[in-house]
C-alpha cells in the first residue's frame, strides 16, 4: 500500500545519513569503475555487473598491471582503499535493524550512529575524491 514504509521505524535523520553513506559510496563504487574503464576501455559492461568488491579487485588486478610510477603506487593504495570501504559499506547494506537507547539503528556488531555514518561517509568521499583525481588526470592520458 502507498506509504506503508512510513509504518516501519526510523528517525528522518537517521535515515538521511544513511541515505547519505549510500549515495556516497555509490559515487566512489563508479569513479572505480570509471577508472577501470580509463585503463582497460570497454571493460565497464562487465565492471557494472561486479559487486563492489568485484569492481576493487578489478581495479587492484588493473593497477598492478600498469607500469611502475609514482602515479600507479597511489592509485593501487586508493585501490586498496576502496577495497577496505567495500566491506564498511556492507556493515551498513547489510546491518541488522536493532533498537539502541530506544532507538531504531543498525548495527553491525558496533551500532550505527548517526556520527559514525557520518564519518563513514566522509571516508567515502575523501576516497572517491583520490579516486577522481587519478581518473581526470593522469589516467586521461593513458594509451
Amino acid at each position: 500500500m502507498k506509504g506503508d514504509r512510513l509504518r516501519q521505524p526510523g528517525e528522518p535523520d537517521y535515515l538521511v545519513e544513511i541515505g547519505t553513506a549510500t549515495w556516497v559510496f555509490a559515487i566512489l563504487e563508479w569513479n572505480a569503475a570509471w577508472c577501470c574503464e580509463r585503463i582497460q576501455p570497454n571493460c565497464l559492461p562487465e565492471v557494472a555487473e561486479r559487486t563492489a568488491g568485484g569492481v576493487a579487485r578489478k581495479l587492484l588486478q588493473l593497477a598492478e598491471a600498469l607500469p611502475a610510477s609514482d602515479e600507479r603506487d597511489a592509485l593501487i593504495a586508493d585501490a586498496e582503499r576502496f577495497r577496505e570501504l567495500t566491506i564498511v559499506r556492507n556493515g551498513i547494506m547489510h546491518g541488522r535493524p536493532c533498537t539502541h537507547e530506544k532507538k531504531a539503528r543498525l548495527s553491525d556488531g558496533d551500532i550505527w550512529t548517526p556520527e559514525r555514518l557520518q564519518d563513514t561517509a566522509d571516508d567515502f568521499s575523501e576516497c572517491s575524491s583520490r579516486l577522481s583525481a587519478h581518473l581526470h588526470g593522469w589516467l586521461v592520458a593513458l594509451p
